[in-house]
């Protein structure tokens, strides 16, 4: 079976980034719809599975009995991804904001917390090149389960905060698909094919968005102020003496300071060890430049606002 490299980031939002490639050699369709709902599914698979046949791309369809058979599923391509398969998940599903995915068949529904974690295995496996385009209404309601402490669900997921039109679905599905491996580009397939919704997450615009904020929050003003002082007094409690405390101050200034090891932290653990396109100077910049426009604007009292990349 063939591999195909797609492109996942454009680079536009995070200055001088190099694209970086996802692998992918199989699309497996998972769908759970009533039955006179099926026929939207029935007409896309009958004219993109030819298509995807003569790129090499196999496809697998599969509809749960149960949430059981879901998660079962969903166990099995983590144990196909740990060799060489390389897929994309399409969850053709019914979703809800709160409830997460459901199942027809037997009445139930799939939390996204649950979901997360079946995704973040496969991830794992596949060393962050997961890509789940989720048709489901509200499938982004999955990133509110999202720990940044553990590694990342998927590299790239479609979906939207949102219902979803069957229509919609119809109509630019298979143009999507076709678009997506014509240019070997997620990030134009979402653009051209469906715009605002369902829209493109990308984990490691993520990634670039939390270390702004932590640099903004940590190495600068107050926040900076805080955290040298705290410094400091641990160090008076400790019977650090009065003589080597200038020493001590240029020490703490130097440390808390960002540097190279804060891309390779959260890099080695969220990202799985992938390397980023991004540099600890286009973090800093970024942070740099946001903070200069806050003090440009004004903003409620308590209200905290927080860097955010253009398109996600």
């Amino acid at each position: 079976m063939d591999v195909v490299t797609m492109s996942a980031v454009d680079g536009e939002d995070i200055p001088d980034a190099e694209e970086t490639e996802v692998r992918v050699n199989s699309l497996v369709w998972i769908t759970s719809l009533r039955e006179a709902e099926k026929g939207v599914t029935d007409r896309i698979l009958e004219d993109l599975e030819p298509h995807l046949d003569k790129l090499g791309i196999g496809t697998t369809r599969f509809e749960p009995k149960s949430r059981d058979d879901l998660y079962a599923f969903l166990d099995t391509l983590r144990e196909k991804a740990e060799s060489s398969f390389r897929p994309i998940i399409h969850l053709d599903m019914h979703g809800h904001a709160d409830d997460g995915l459901h199942v027809v068949a037997s009445g139930e529904n799939a939390p996204w917390p649950h979901m997360v974690e079946l995704f973040r295995e496969i991830n794992v496996a596949t060393s962050n090149s997961l890509c789940v385009i989720s048709l489901a209404c509200f499938g982004f309601h999955i990133l509110k389960d999202l720990d940044f402490n553990k590694p990342t669900p998927f590299y790239a997921l479609v979906g939207s905060d949102r219902e979803i039109a069957a229509g919609d679905i119809e109509e630019r599905a298979m143009r999507f698909y076709k678009r997506v491996f014509e240019v070997q580009d997620l990030a134009t397939a979402c653009e051209e094919v469906w715009q605002d919704s369902p829209r493109l997450w990308l984990a490691e615009k993520y990634l670039f968005e939390v270390l702004v904020n932590y640099v903004l929050k940590t190495t600068k003003g107050q926040f900076l102020r805080v955290r040298r002082e705290r410094a400091l007094t641990f160090a008076r409690k400790q019977g650090l003496p009065a003589s080597e405390m200038k020493a001590y101050r240029r020490w703490v200034r130097e440390n808390l300071k960002p540097n190279s090891s804060l891309i390779h932290k959260y890099g080695r653990r969220f990202f799985i060890g992938r390397p980023v396109v991004f540099t600890l100077r286009q973090v800093k910049n970024a942070a740099d430049l946001f903070e200069k426009k806050l003090k440009r604007t004004r903003h409620r009292p308590g209200h905290e606002p927080q860097f955010i990349l253009n398109r996600h």
